[in-house]
């Protein structure tokens, strides 16, 4: 008798619960970028990923948004950049930081950072022989945490936070996201699916042979110049 009448009392509480409500878990980030054309979706080592060059503007969205809560953006950078990465938010100057001077290397991202998250984003999703670059054996982890914001949907994402990395990010670096909504316990995490890798920044670098072209052409005005000066 005891036993149903406890069993009973679960039932109803599980449903009150249901009712009512409580601290529910949204979708997995998706990135995206504010020129449809600068984000590809392709597979590489048999991983889906999202490339886009490292200068383009990006932003990430919640599928069941909108949901109010703190975001976390997070660099995954293949060389240690130094202390910080400036980058702007909403066309404002900011900066990441580097989270330790000891790149991540292997298990789950979430616990690297000290927090607990859906998905956790395990290493050899992203480098090392099963990820997406190979060649990889650890990241230098740069991320900010902004003040409370609303993530929107798919429909709404130019109304969420839109990021520009200054300066742009090399080849096989990362950008993805993490988001703790507002009464919750379990940040949100951008699947590797859904992360954006870039292929290095929109910035093309002059070849050598451009350089000396450019330096024979310099010459070559001065001293037309000074010819003309002495003349």
């Amino acid at each position: 008798m005891r036993k149903r009448l406890l069993f009973a009392l679960v039932v109803t509480f599980a449903m009150a619960l249901a009712l009512t409500g409580g601290p529910v878990q949204a979708d997995s980030l998706h990135g995206f970028c504010t020129t449809a054309s600068d984000c590809s979706a392709t597979s590489v080592n048999g991983n889906p990923v999202i490339q886009f060059n490292g200068s383009a503007q990006f932003g990430f969205y919640d599928a069941g948004g909108p949901v109010t809560g703190v975001d976390e953006i997070v660099i995954l950078s293949t060389t240690n950049l130094g202390a910080t990465i400036p980058f702007s938010i909403g066309g404002v100057p900011s900066s990441l930081g580097l989270f330790s001077t000891t790149p991540w290397s292997s298990g789950a991202l979430d616990t690297y950072l000290g927090i607990s998250a859906s998905p956790q984003n395990p290493f050899n999703n992203y480098g090392g022989p099963m990820g997406i670059d190979t060649s990889v054996t650890g990241f230098f982890v740069y991320d900010a945490i902004g003040i409370g914001i609303t993530l929107d949907n798919q429909a709404g994402e130019l109304n969420n936070p839109l990021f520009t990395i200054t300066g742009g990010l090399g080849a096989g670096d990362f950008a993805l996201d993490f988001f703790l909504p507002t009464g919750d316990s379990k940040w949100i995490g951008t699947p590797n699916s859904e992360a954006l890798e870039s292929v290095g920044p929109n910035t093309p670098v002059p070849e050598p042979s451009s350089l000396g072209m450019l330096g024979l052409g310099l010459v070559g005005l001065l001293g037309f110049a000074r010819k003309r000066f002495a003349a």
